[in-house]
């Protein structure tokens, strides 16, 4: 069947704000992730001695094939290196995971609200799970690109990144 566009006009179109916002969550965890593992796979190649010089040969190659990893690629490159607690990891698989239902299954797991307009309550609350488990992998990744580029130590709890990241994404739904 097509795309009913008509039946998705008016106030059904506030749910697709939500579903906007955590696709924005989703690629906001992708990216410092991304750019964490690109640092992290730089510094090993430096301490290899494999990158000798500022973006030489190797450097762009690191670069390159780190920005093709999958988040599931990440988070087992990160595992590898044996610094990061299970319960960081776990974080950060749960984030994995709940991303790649909100991307891939985002508009089905709000099907019911998008018919009527209004945030049905269990499919709300099953979307609101897979945001907070995003919202707390990106809060690590966020971290710890606070901590580099800062030189200081992360001042955002998960609990209070949750509270804003929900708070955002549903405001003007609830």
């Amino acid at each position: 069947m097509w795309l009913g566009f008509d039946e998705l006009e008016g106030e059904r179109n506030s749910i697709f704000l939500i579903l906007g916002k955590a696709l924005r969550l989703c690629q906001n965890y992708e990216m410092n992730f991304d750019s964490i593992m690109q640092i992290i796979q730089l510094e090993e190649g430096i301490k290899r001695g494999a990158i000798i010089r500022f973006r030489d040969e190797q450097w762009d190659a690191t670069i390159t094939k780190v920005s093709k990893w999958m988040l599931g690629t990440n988070v087992k490159e990160l595992e590898k290196l044996g610094s990061i607690s299970d319960r960081t990891i776990r974080k950060l698989t749960d984030g994995k995971e709940a991303r790649n239902e909100i991307v891939h299954e985002g508009a089905l797991m709000l099907r019911r609200s998008i018919r009527t307009g209004f945030l049905d309550e269990n499919e709300g609350g099953y979307f609101r799970k897979a945001i907070e488990s995003v919202a707390i992998a990106d809060n690590v990744v966020a971290g710890w690109m606070w901590e580099v580029n800062e030189k200081e130590r992360s001042f955002m709890s998960d609990g209070k990144y949750v509270e804003r990241i929900t708070n955002w994404i549903f405001s003007q739904n609830e």
